[in-house]
């Protein structure tokens, strides 16, 4: 049997940590054939005082402290570094398996070498929030993805993933040009698949609960403006055929006026967004369409300007 190191970076997590701990404790995995290496990025709240409390609990528990927000890319880093076992999970700090055998359905992917497992991560069928139920039709990879063939490298989503380490090691582990959210997990995909390694979706009983309250709708497109303005450039820059995977994406970058096929499928595209959005920002203002009403499409267009925004803003 593999032995097994789980990865959680924790910032600002006291809401949700204590039930994933308590939840990784109870997994039906020999608790001898695994460790949970948690790091704190320079946590706010009480974080540091639960992964304590769990440290003296239970053997299983590592903790380690960053003293300065580093981010998920150097932060997951530090949690390979300090692992020596076979198969490295990956889980965010507000993802709690829905089962205890969570560990068991990483494990039993890898039996060759040359695979990445991701399960699902869904949102709270009850929650305080609307908007996770957006967010569960577009980040719940099991509701689009039915095949047992591999995912492309695009799906690699960080929040809930297993490699052996040695692949990880062999891939150089995370970026760390990727400090704002979003795309380092996107990144190691690529690189992966170029690799030879295929990811795949696990078994169900692999699936976790992404407890997120914290982000609505505005935060989300604060996201998308900051994944567009910082992040999408690294990306393009070290692998400058990646957007040819984004189509929606091209579309909403710069207009190179120079080329007539540039102009042509651009324009039309941005000037939709932009007109589009004026109306959408004022039904939501007004509560005239309520997010539960709201289709798939008009919600790609509200978030669409966000990302152009990020492209305008960028250091040329």
């Amino acid at each position: 049997m593999l032995s097994v190191s789980i990865i959680i970076p924790v910032y600002n997590a006291e809401r949700t940590l204590g039930s994933l701990l308590k939840s990784l404790l109870s997994q039906s995995y020999p608790q001898h054939l695994y460790d949970i290496i948690l790091i704190n990025d320079n946590s706010e709240d009480k974080s540091a005082l639960i992964m304590d409390e769990y440290k003296k609990k239970s053997k299983n528990v590592k903790v380690m402290n960053n003293n300065e927000n580093f981010g998920r890319s150097k932060t997951r880093n530090k949690g390979i570094n300090n692992s020596q076992n076979d198969l490295l999970i990956f889980l965010d700090s507000d993802c709690i398996p829905k089962e205890s055998k969570f560990i068991e359905a990483h494990v039993s992917l890898h039996n060759t070498n040359n695979k990445i497992g991701i399960g699902a991560v869904s949102f709270p069928d009850i929650s305080e929030n609307p908007f996770d139920q957006f967010r569960d039709s577009r980040e719940n990879i099991r509701r689009r993805h039915f095949s047992s063939k591999p995912l492309n490298f695009f799906h690699l989503a960080t929040a809930n993933m297993s490699i052996l380490r040695e692949n990880l090691l062999r891939l150089r582990g995370f970026d760390e040009d990727f400090i704002h959210w979003g795309a380092e997990d996107i990144e190691l995909g690529y690189r992966a698949v170029n690799q030879k390694l295929e990811i795949f979706l696990i078994k169900e009983t692999g699936d976790v609960t992404h407890y997120d309250e914290r982000v609505n709708l505005e935060k989300y497109c604060e996201r998308i403006y900051s994944f567009s303005k910082f992040n999408i450039p690294i990306l393009m820059n070290k692998h400058p055929d990646i957007v040819n995977h984004f189509k929606n994406y091209r579309k909403l970058e710069r207009i190179n006026y120079k080329k007539f096929p540039d102009v042509l499928s651009k324009i039309p595209i941005q000037l939709f967004v932009v007109v589009s959005h004026k109306f959408l920002h004022q039904f939501f203002k007004k509560n005239i369409v309520t997010l539960n009403k709201i289709s798939p499409i008009l919600y790609k267009v509200y978030i669409s300007k966000y990302y152009m925004n990020g492209v305008r803003d960028r250091k040329v």
